[in-house]
């Protein structure tokens, strides 16, 4: 089980009946624990989401576009 507000990293392999933290930093193969997120860790990564997201909504209904 992966914690709350963690972030596993892109290609890490999580182990079945793993246990994790909240705010867990995964990495690797097998996924290890580097450290614990900061809360001002945490609210860059939500903010950035929410900006990405804003992004590709703007994307998809045509509001912005790539040039």
């Amino acid at each position: 089980m992966i914690g709350e507000e963690s972030i596993v990293a892109a290609g890490a392999l999580v182990a079945q009946n793993k246990v994790y933290p909240p705010r867990s930093l995964l990495v690797g193969t097998p996924a290890k624990l580097i450290r614990t997120l900061s809360d001002e860790e945490f609210l860059k990564v939500r903010e950035n989401t929410k900006e990405y997201w804003e992004f590709a909504h703007d994307l998809a209904s045509g509001k912005q576009t790539i040039n």
